[in-house]
């Protein structure tokens, strides 16, 4: 029986190659479209699992409060593992990672020099805690020792090709290091998984780090992990953290500024820390200086919804076109039902059919995530890969059944509607040719208003987002990013590096150079100011940095008053400028002359810049202050050299930069960037985001336009003899078309009218995230809708025009 089933499926779908085709292709991008997904969210939401005890750690974080804002930290206090360490006994085990900043490594094992990117100390537990197995080397004392290293296997095949690495001794300057310092290796680990909150390539033992270990509460300078016992509860422990902070934090309130703890709270500051688990980061976490870019499980929710929805729409796509050719099929069914089949072996019959579907779509489906794949992962910056683990698991047997058990459940459900509608036909009525199929179904059309309304969300959406990124390329950030030539590792100059800034400003193309500790859209480190003679508490906790003297010049920084900090003026190297915000936050009404106060040393304001964006504009606009080239920090290294260059011939002026690094810095790394494209780099989530939109928008109403291609077809064969009467009664071919068409344009316009809300409420949502951003585009909405409609009118037309064009004698010759 069950063979004979599927011999009569595979005849149907020979018989009627283009109702095949149509409902093949629809499904197959359906599904292609789903599987792409959902490898995708399988890889967000499978982040750090692979750890043993994964349900048992956490990463603790931070909330630091102020009376106009609050801040969360991923990072926490050096102090605080101690205190965790000691006062709670449900956490049996602790360890740190410290992150070097990227653009400030330079690593060398004889004449190779490499700049490097991910580097971090960790204690000597930490692959206890975190269950990396070593390749070579003992973990259990790989980081035991100071000056001990641990590669990445990547690393050590670059490092030492053709040596065993463990033994072996590998200079390392960091920020932190005045002097290369010497590192031993002890251990090589395998690649980190790509589903890891945080990849190194050095590991080095924490006590190797020069760092203050003083006891302070008030900076987050690393990752704090804990493992708690099996029964513990953690938000048990976070009741106590409150009573720790009072304790340690209130001591140090006390002793630095002089007041309670309670005062210090009065005034709308504290501290909070809490639990983050770990499998929970990746998705859940935005804090300040995460380790890595993390996801969203906003756009983890949002692109299931999106799979299911266009999986939805080729579903449909099966229904309608099923149910329309009812008609066609009444006689078989009226005809199989005298011969004695009842209503469920005709349902078998259906179902089996849709299933049979189904399995031809599903391996076209395969064919088409394998070819898209790589396209991806270029526009998503994802690594994914079908093959493997595939998109339901680890297992290969388990991603085939799954893929299977999906085929079922999808053949199931798009066929389901069709089998019951078809088989409830009466046998006299189908004999008859009055089967009850209607070609104006209401249900029908509320179906193709579901499947317009989707892809026209897409469209809209897609259509936003590309607004918004180009209003952020494009936005007056308050300084000119334009050629603004990045140099990273500028450290290794030491002493040299005035005289080289000097050499550079001899070349024509280059007209400003400057050096500092960091640049706009990136971290800056935030301290406690306050105007000289005002109390303790009243200092302001604002972002700020060492800049070198031209620095505002050679970002077109514009000032509201005063001037820049420069080399003219001998005091300078103890000056400050703030911006209008920081004027406004530290209560200032005339700025200029006035001294501020950091960490006991005193600067003077020499001038106020207006508001400018030195973060995303995520962010708004908050305080902002520079300081001179402090000489009590004169041994602090500017890694980064900003230089103002020309456009009329970038390669030739980078080509000369170049040898004049070189002859400062043999052998050591030329590594650049512009400063633009690190802006850019900033809304990389988001323009991959409206990438991904795009393409699925296309693929949405492509699957869309292809049912309704197939219902118009059918259509007009049903109306064939109408249309040849009509044409020899004098109707003109455009009266024909537009008939044909119109049944079809009003679902369609629905579909916009409802679209229209739905994109409007979710992507306003979408654009509150910024603090800076576009009106909702009424008009890209239209435009939007548009295109919709006139994509639809095209499909639908080419059917119409054609069934114009028919000779009526050909069409009524058998009345």
């Amino acid at each position: 029986m069950i063979k004979s089933y599927f011999k009569i499926a595979f005849r149907n779908l020979l018989r009627h190659k283009s109702y095949s085709v149509i409902n093949i292709f629809g499904l197959a991008a359906g599904i292609a479209c789903c599987l792409l997904i959902l490898i995708f969210v399988q890889q967000e939401i499978s982040y750090d699992r692979h750890f043993e005890n994964a349900d048992r750690i956490y990463r603790v974080a931070a909330e630091r409060s102020f009376a106009d804002r609050s801040e969360l930290h991923a990072k926490t206090p050096r102090s605080l593992i101690e205190s965790l360490a000691k006062d709670y006994p449900e956490i049996v085990q602790t360890t740190r990672l410290s992150q070097e900043r990227a653009e400030r490594i330079v690593a060398r094992v004889g004449e190779n020099s490499f700049h490097e990117t991910t580097f971090y100390y960790a204690d000597a537990n930490f692959f206890d805690l975190f269950s990396l197995p070593l390749i070579s080397g003992n973990p259990a004392t790989a980081l035991s020792e100071p000056n001990t290293i641990v590669l990445s296997r990547k690393t050590a095949e670059k490092y030492f090709p053709d040596t065993d690495p463990i033994g072996q001794t590998i200079l390392i300057r960091t920020l932190s290091n005045s002097e290369p310092d010497a590192f031993q290796v002890t251990g090589v680990v395998e690649e980190m998984p790509l589903n890891t909150h945080f990849h190194f390539d050095f590991l080095a033992s924490y006590n190797s780090s020069r760092r203050s270990e003083r006891r302070n509460w008030g900076g987050f300078h690393l990752f704090t992990y804990i493992k708690l016992q099996q029964d513990a509860a953690p938000h048990v422990l976070e009741t106590k953290f409150p009573a720790m902070v009072e304790t340690y934090v209130g001591q140090q309130v006390s002793d630095v500024l002089g007041i309670s703890f309670q005062e210090y709270q009065a005034a709308g500051n504290g501290f909070r820390f809490f639990l983050q688990p770990l499998t929970e980061i990746h998705l859940h976490s935005n804090f300040s200086d995460e380790i890595e870019a993390n996801g969203s499980i906003i756009y983890v929710y949002l692109f299931t919804a999106i799979a299911l929805f266009i999986l939805l729409i080729a579903c449909i796509n099966f229904m309608n076109l099923a149910t329309a050719r009812s008609a066609n099929r009444a006689k078989e069914i009226g005809i199989r039902k005298v011969m004695g089949s009842n209503r469920p072996q005709l349902i078998r019959q259906f179902l089996l059919e849709s299933i049979a579907v189904c399995i031809i779509a599903l391996l076209a489906a395969i064919a088409l995530v394998q070819f898209l794949i790589p396209f991806f992962n270029d526009i998503a910056g994802q690594q994914l890969a079908f093959a493997g683990s595939g998109p339901f698991g680890q297992s290969p047997l388990l991603t085939t059944a799954s893929l299977i058990g999906l085929t079922i459940i999808i053949g199931i459900f798009a066929g389901s509607y069709p089998a019951l509608y078809l088989s409830g036909f009466q046998p006299a009525k189908a004999l008859k040719g009055r089967s009850g199929a209607s070609r104006r179904s209401p249900l029908r059309n509320l179906l193709v208003v579901f499947q317009f309304t989707v892809s026209i969300v897409l469209i809209i959406g897609t259509a936003v987002i590309y607004n918004q990124m180009s209003f952020l390329q494009n936005k007056n950030l308050g300084f000119d990013k334009a050629q603004i030539l990045i140099l990273e590792g500028t450290e290794i100059l030491e002493s040299q590096i005035q005289t080289f800034k000097e050499e550079l400003l001899k070349q024509p193309a280059v007209s400003n150079v400057s050096h500092s500790e960091t640049i706009p859209g990136r971290t800056f480190r935030t301290s406690g100011f306050r105007v000289e003679g005002a109390t303790a508490e009243a200092r302001m906790s604002i972002p700020w940095m060492f800049t070198g003297f031209d620095f505002q010049e050679t970002y077109g920084i514009k000032l509201k008053s005063g001037r820049s900090i420069s080399r003219i003026f001998a005091g300078d190297s103890m000056a400050a400028m703030v911006n209008a915000s920081a004027a406004a936050a530290l209560g200032l009404k005339d700025p200029l002359g006035k001294n501020i106060i950091r960490n006991g040393r005193t600067y003077q304001i020499v001038g106020v810049m207006d508001d400018f964006h030195f973060q995303s504009l995520h962010q708004r606009i908050g305080p902002m202050i520079f300081l001179g080239p402090d000489p009590h920090f004169s041994n602090r290294p500017r890694q980064v050299i900003s230089a103002k260059i020309q456009s009329a011939n970038i390669t030739g002026t980078l080509s000369s930069i170049e040898e004049t690094w070189e002859a400062f810095a043999p052998n050591q790394p030329f590594r650049y960037s512009f400063l633009d494209d690190n802006f850019d780099a900033l809304y990389r989530k988001e323009a991959a985001t409206g990438k991904i939109f795009g393409g699925f928008a296309a693929m949405a109403i492509l699957i869309a336009c292809l049912g309704l291609f197939g219902l118009a077809a059918f259509a007009t064969e049903q109306r064939v003899k109408e249309i040849g009467i009509r044409k020899v009664l004098g109707a003109t071919i455009s009266s024909i078309v537009i008939l044909l068409s119109k049944d079809f344009l009003r679902p369609v316009a629905i579909a916009f009218l409802v679209a229209a809300g739905i994109a409007y409420y979710g992507m306003s949502s979408w654009l509150s995230e910024f603090a800076y951003r576009i009106d909702f585009p009424i008009e890209a909405m239209i435009l939007s809708g548009a295109a919709a409609i006139i994509i639809a009118i095209l499909t639908v037309s080419s059917q119409a025009i054609r069934s114009a064009l028919a000779n009526p004698i050909q069409s009524m010759r058998h009345e």
